[in-house]
């Protein structure tokens, strides 16, 4: 088989500068037609003069100098040709280097023509998926797939120069990207392999900022945020709600970014798959979980990210102060954040009452619950004649609002009507806790009980924890509009109890029940959560006027009867506004 190339010249025009430019590629080329397997008929004329360095502007930034190699149109007859080998010969043309990705790939059929290199080059890599860039007299070309973003960390202060010193090495290219964050000390360059290298290798060069490099220590004495963390636990459960010098280090430092609030099980959570580990027994294999226990623990950990050295944030707890180790120029970043961070919040005091109402005295009270389809109305007494201003309440809720769930603007009223009837025994506040918080802070009523359950093993015993009862979470957000001022509230409440008489072996049984709900409240104004019904034990008494009273001898005159009893259970939730302070 036998393999022919004809090389044609066309038009060929020389300006007197570029004859000695041209006589080398020539040779190249003629050399690098012949191509095992495939025919390859080539063709190119030359242009006076326009071989001339070029530069683009490409959103106002100075775009690489166009490749000084003479201006003539190139064209190909290919049959099966290699993409590789298309380029190889584009280069011996040129005598230029080449560097190829071991991706590129493709065949090429027909006649290939463009007037000039650049264009041959940008026709080629377009169908084939490909992306080229020409610097420092080699021709780089990867498939498209390759491009990746990277980002380069610099010394500090070098990339406020790193733009600039990229386009005076003609190394900013339209089609690839450099962005610089000075205030990061970083570049994130986005490219081909060949081509980050190369920005990274230059990068790598660039000197240190003595002036931005120069630290400076500075201390702020917070009148109203945190400096540190604020942790406290329940229900097994620790929660964190960071504070200043968290905020700080999430936000200046590189790393895991956020400080929103965290909650984690502790070791003795009922709902962790190794409960209470530091109560099991002795021995070899109570050791290995106490000390997976504390790995556990240990990956939890909050520390504060890494990040530049230059950078250091403490908090000091007896001055409630924030002390900050950075460059100069990053210092009145910090005051502007921390002037708008530290600023005076309004007081809230959480009011709960949990009360049981015997349902049989529901009228007395005056309660009236009604639901219909997509619409729920509730209110004490007449809901359709109550005003306000009456000793009675009323509220019509709106089809967004949930079961049960009432505004309110005579709560004393309804205490006042809850003790009457616990004289009778009718009625139970079961307890009354109040809470100062501050506005958008988690308000967290527990009252619960908790017993340990013995379950043992083949060598140790564990004891899991088993808590129920009654708790609240509110937050309190307070919206102010036209001097008016009302108060958001998030409730979560969860009602539990213990049955002691119910077991599994021997194992309690828990009844939990739990009410999530928002709702707008004004002020002098309480939210009412109820209609939560359930069954008690209630021993009655009845005696002897005087003769049941009689020490001893009373016993014959006085009789005692166990009965099941209907109770509803209702959550009145009072907010109000302590304190608010004036903006300073």
């Amino acid at each position: 088989m036998h393999f022919a190339a004809t090389l044609n010249f066309l038009s060929i025009t020389r300006a007197a500068h570029s004859q000695k430019r041209v006589s080398s590629p020539l040779r190249h080329f003629a050399r690098a037609l012949f191509v095992a397997g495939s025919t390859t008929v080539a063709a190119f004329a030359f242009h006076p003069a326009t071989a001339q360095a070029q530069e683009t502007l490409q959103f106002g930034e100075t775009a690489a100098p166009t490749p000084d190699w003479p201006q003539t149109s190139f064209s190909v007859y290919a049959r099966n040709e290699p993409i590789r080998d298309i380029l190889q010969s584009f280069a011996a043309a040129y005598g230029i280097h080449l560097v190829t990705g071991r991706n590129v790939t493709g065949v090429a059929n027909g006649r290939l023509f463009a007037p000039t290199p650049q264009q041959f080059l940008d026709d080629l890599a377009q169908t084939n998926g490909l992306v080229w860039f020409y610097y420092g007299g080699t021709l780089y070309v990867n498939p498209r797939s390759e491009i990746t973003r990277s980002r380069i960390d610099l010394p500090r202060g070098a990339a406020r120069n790193a733009r600039s010193a990229l386009e005076e090495l003609g190394l900013v290219f339209p089609q690839f990207g450099v962005t610089a964050f000075p205030e990061n000390d970083a570049v994130i360059v986005s490219g081909p392999p060949p081509y980050v290298g190369l920005v990274r290798e230059v990068l790598s060069m660039l000197p240190e900022d003595a002036e931005s490099a120069e630290t400076s220590i500075y201390v702020y004495r917070l009148k109203h945020a945190s400096a540190e963390d604020r942790t406290f636990f329940y229900r097994d459960k620790e929660v964190t709600i960071p504070g200043v010098t968290t905020i700080l280090r999430n936000l200046m430092q590189s790393g895991n970014a956020g400080a929103a609030i965290k909650v984690r099980e502790t070791p003795g959570s009922p709902e962790s798959a190794v409960a209470l580990e530091g109560l099991e027994g002795e021995g070899l294999n109570g050791k290995e979980r106490v000390s997976a226990a504390g790995n556990r623990n240990q990956n939890y950990q909050n520390d504060a990210p890494s990040g530049p050295a230059q950078i250091r944030i403490q908090s000091d707890p007896r001055l409630n102060a924030v002390i900050i180790r950075d460059t100069k120029d990053r210092i009145s970043q910090y005051e502007a954040l921390l002037s708008t961070i530290d600023i005076p919040v309004a007081l809230i005091e959480i009011e709960a009452a949990v009360v049981d109402v015997n349902v049989s005295k529901l009228e007395e009270l005056g309660v009236d619950w009604r639901g219909q389809n997509g619409n729920v109305s509730g209110g004490f007494g007449n809901i359709e004649t109550a005003t306000p201003g009456e000793n009675e309440l009323s509220v019509a809720v709106g089809p967004d609002a949930n079961l049960n769930t009432i505004l309110t603007s005579a709560g004393s009223y309804f205490l006042t009507k809850i003790r009457a009837l616990e004289s009778s025994g009718d009625a139970r506040i079961s307890s009354r806790p109040s809470v100062l918080t501050v506005d958008n802070l988690e308000a967290v009523l527990d009252l619960s009980r908790t017993i340990y359950v013995r379950v043992s093993g083949e060598r140790v015993a564990n004891l899991f924890p088993v808590t129920a009862g009654i708790m609240l979470r509110v937050t309190p957000r307070l919206i102010s509009q036209s001097n008016q001022h009302s108060v958001q509230l998030d409730v979560d409440i969860e009602d539990g109890t213990i049955d002691d008489q119910t077991t599994v072996d021997e194992i309690p049984s828990v009844q939990r029940s739990t009410i999530s709900t928002q709702a707008v409240v004004g002020r002098d104004e309480s939210l009412l959560i109820g209609g939560y019904v359930y069954e008690t034990q209630v021993d009655n008494e009845s005696k002897v006027p005087l003769l049941g009273d009689i020490p001893g001898l009373g016993i014959l005159f006085r009789s005692t009867e166990q009965s099941n009893e209907r109770r509803e259970r209702f959550f009145m939730i009072t907010p109000k506004i302590v304190n608010l302070p004036a903006a300073s």
